[in-house]
């Protein structure tokens, strides 16, 4: 009968309804979470980054953080993680110049700094060892513990020439 037509089209307009706010729904809170997560790619490389270099997977690791770094070059724990990449393989002058482009943007990174000091060490490289545990001392973030860190290093450094 008509009547029982008409009522098919009103369910169909009410459930059609429901459908259309539903997708509507659907595209803001995907296009908000595809924002969030193109701003959260960067974070996605470098925690990748990290659990490959826990596997020792050196250089994959130092993919993912060169990848974070691309999508944001002011990463500083980009840098950071892939200058101890880097230290790991033995690529000492890289990982210097990620370390000291972490301290670039950021002139407190303690542990940056720290990691110079101790690659230039590993170098044997006297002079850039002091030049840099002097930087680290002026570091304004320093706890206790850093500083006696520093002070350990000077007292170690010096007794191993």
């Amino acid at each position: 009968s008509f009547s029982d037509f008409k009522e098919l089209v009103n369910q169909f307009k009410a459930k059609n309804q429901i459908l259309s706010e539903i997708v509507f729904a659907f595209d803001s809170l995907y296009s908000s979470v595809n924002i969030e997560l193109n701003s959260k790619v960067d974070y996605f490389y470098t925690n990748r980054g990290s659990l490959k270099s826990k596997l020792k997977d050196y250089q994959g690791a130092i993919e993912d953080y060169t990848s974070a770094i691309k999508l944001n070059p002011k990463f500083e724990s980009a840098y950071y993680n892939r200058g101890n990449a880097y230290a790991k393989q033995k690529k000492y002058q890289e990982a210097i110049i990620d370390y000291k482009k972490a301290l670039e943007i950021n002139p407190n990174h303690i542990k940056a700094a720290m990691n110079i000091v101790i690659v230039y060490h590993s170098l044997n490289d006297d002079t850039n060892t002091i030049i840099w545990l002097d930087k680290y001392e002026k570091i304004e973030t320093l706890t206790e513990s850093d500083k006696q860190w520093a002070k350990e290093a000077r007292i170690n450094y010096s007794s191993s020439k």
